[in-house]
């Protein structure tokens, strides 16, 4: 079960009570005592996977206790720890983006408590993430000798997808408008990496759509699926853990290894919905399916131009479970020079909500960051630059495309999960919002 805990405003409770778009989210914690203030209280077994803070430097000393131990496993200022390579090597504790977080992984049996010893101004802003379960036999709990090892083999892992091998089956061709191409496959397999080729740039109006075993699973815009955007607008480059995307020779690349299995039959299409003509070329590589519960690959797409005034939520997405959030990206056209970014995510799995401190601060941004980064748990592939120089959240308008990667901060759902994003926009306006959001969601049928 995943849960997440931050410094979301107290009385946003749920979606019928009248403060639920209250946006006071900073300083809050679960509650002081003995001069601390205490972050987090979780029995386990679990693993603390994402720690999130915009403004570190006013926490003070951090420290991360397990299992009831009266010696926190880790301290320090909250600040350097949370800084580049201050936990751990880029990207398992990073700064980017204005945003510091921490991936560096934290297992606990039976308890974890964090606590930092200060919230001096206004108080921090931070989100902690993880997962519970009930088998603790796989848990051993971190201690100071993890913190000694040296983990690049594990940065090394999570750098961007590899390059497929060309090899067939392929597509190669011309796509007029209106027109598809795709491959066929049987099983069982699994597509574990896919490229395709796009020449000329821009993505406007091609489509990635996939059926696993006779379902329709998968009908998302190409520049969403890699990253990059929306079907009208993208960013240059992009690459996290589990796709990539930017320019090769004078066309398009992108990459992914999202696992796809499959028992019976595949199709992957691509689609032409604009009105040129575009030179197209797709490559896979499959793999063998193993032994055990699989879950169906899913991409869905959702737009909508939005008044910003009386505030809402945005619906990236709504599925049935089983199944596991893995990826989205977002694009938001602000036709205005006035920040957009103030509505927080909240996500219901099962019917528990997690819910964080701002739509940039989901993304690992902060304080509405024009910056252009990306890392292998994600990043803003465009932020379209004022004709202002201050570079401050009165001055950002234009386009923004932002997506997050999720590894150890996935998050599970037996039944439904919805995945919302709070339009709170500082003018009143119309936006544009546009979301991919891809993971599994449905079991495949037994052979």
């Amino acid at each position: 079960m995943a849960w997440q805990h931050s410094s979301t405003d107290p009385r946003s409770t749920t979606p019928d009570a009248p403060d639920w778009f209250a946006n006071d989210d900073r300083g809050h914690v679960l509650r002081e005592e003995g001069g601390r203030f205490v972050l987090l209280d979780q029995d386990g077994p679990g693993l603390l996977a994402r720690l999130w803070s915009a403004n570190p430097e006013r926490g003070g000393t951090l420290r991360i206790y397990v299992d009831h131990a009266t010696e926190p496993v880790i301290e320090g200022r909250m600040e350097a720890l949370m800084d580049r390579g201050g936990l751990g090597p880029w990207p398992l504790s990073s700064r980017d983006g204005g945003g510091s977080s921490v991936h560096l992984p934290v297992p606990y049996r039976e308890h974890l408590l964090i606590t930092m010893d200060e919230n001096r101004g206004k108080g921090v802003y931070w989100v902690a993430q993880g997962l519970t379960w009930t088998d603790d036999r796989a848990i051993r709990s971190l201690d100071h000798d993890d913190l000694s090892l040296q983990p690049q083999e594990v940065t090394r892992a999570l750098g961007g997808p590899r390059r497929a091998p060309d090899r067939s089956p392929r597509v190669h061709s011309d796509l007029a408008p209106g027109e598809r191409k795709g491959l066929v496959l049987t099983g069982p397999s699994v597509v574990e990496a896919l490229t395709v080729h796009v020449t000329p740039r821009p993505l406007d109006g091609l489509w990635l759509e996939a059926t696993f075993d006779g379902e329709p699973s998968v009908e998302v815009p190409l520049a969403g699926f890699f990253g990059v955007g929306s079907p009208s607008a993208e960013g240059e480059a992009y690459a996290d853990f589990w796709r990539s995307a930017g320019i090769d020779h004078d066309g398009f690349v992108g990459r992914s290894r999202f696992p796809m299995p499959f028992r019976s039959d595949a199709s992957l299409t691509l689609v032409n919905r604009s009105d040129r003509t575009v030179a197209v070329r797709m490559f896979i590589e499959q793999g063998e399916l193993g032994p055990g519960d699989w879950l169906r690959f899913r991409g869905t797409h959702r737009s909508a131009s939005l008044a910003t005034r009386p505030y809402s939520d945005f619906t990236l997405a709504d599925w049935e479970g089983p199944g596991v959030l893995v990826a989205d990206t977002l694009t938001v056209e602000n036709p205005v020079e006035a920040w957009w970014g103030g509505g927080d995510e909240k996500i219901w799995a099962d019917g528990a909500l997690l819910r964080g401190t701002g739509t940039e601060d989901h993304y690992g941004n902060a304080w509405c960051s024009t910056a252009v980064w990306h890392g292998p748990f994600g990043g803003q592939a465009r932020n379209d630059r004022s004709a202002f120089t201050e570079g401050t959240c009165d001055h950002s308008g234009g386009i923004s495309v932002l997506s997050r990667a999720r590894l150890l901060d996935a998050v599970p759902f037996e039944r439904s999960l919805r995945f919302d994003l709070g339009v709170r926009h500082r003018e009143d306006t119309t936006i544009r919002y546009d979301a991919t959001v891809l993971g599994y969601s449905g079991a495949l049928t037994p052979p």
